[in-house]
């Protein structure tokens, strides 16, 4: 219990101010902010988990954004967690088509966070999409592996 409240007191901040900083640039501003809710028995039970996105002027729950901007949304918390951990700095991160129900222009505002994701560990990102293979091939230092 006490480990528990320790880590939320301690990590949940930061994980979400980065969140937050993806999320803004995944969505071009339009979303700037991610809350989590949790209440004491949220630890075995998801359901008691609320996360809101707020932007300038609302604030809305996750579950009402449009699939894009939760899958924006969850890439950003992935991205947040694995920058805020010790553990997982530079461990290999693999996406596999995350982006599937993003259009080109919601995709291409996801690149800058991959390819910033991509300056201190390997990103495997996986695709049968030719036009999203060929954003990525917009990343300096990216090496395309068409199988």
């Amino acid at each position: 219990e006490n480990a528990f409240m320790k880590c939320q007191r301690e990590s949940q901040p930061e994980v979400l101010k980065q969140a937050s900083h993806y999320l803004s640039q995944a969505t071009r501003g339009r979303w700037t902010r991610v809350s989590i809710e949790l209440d004491e028995s949220s630890r075995s039970r998801s359901t008691d988990v609320r996360m809101t996105v707020s932007g300038n002027t609302t604030s809305i729950d996750a579950s009402k954004l449009s699939q894009g901007t939760q899958e924006q949304l969850y890439l950003s918390l992935r991205l947040a967690l694995m920058q805020t951990s010790l553990r997982g700095k530079h461990i290999p991160a693999l996406f596999d088509d995350i982006a599937v129900n993003a259009d080109k222009s919601r995709f291409r505002s996801i690149v800058p966070l991959i390819a910033e994701a991509a300056q201190n560990r390997q990103i495997f990102y996986f695709t049968c999409h030719d036009w999203v293979r060929d954003e990525l091939a917009t990343i300096g230092n990216a090496n395309i592996v068409n199988i």
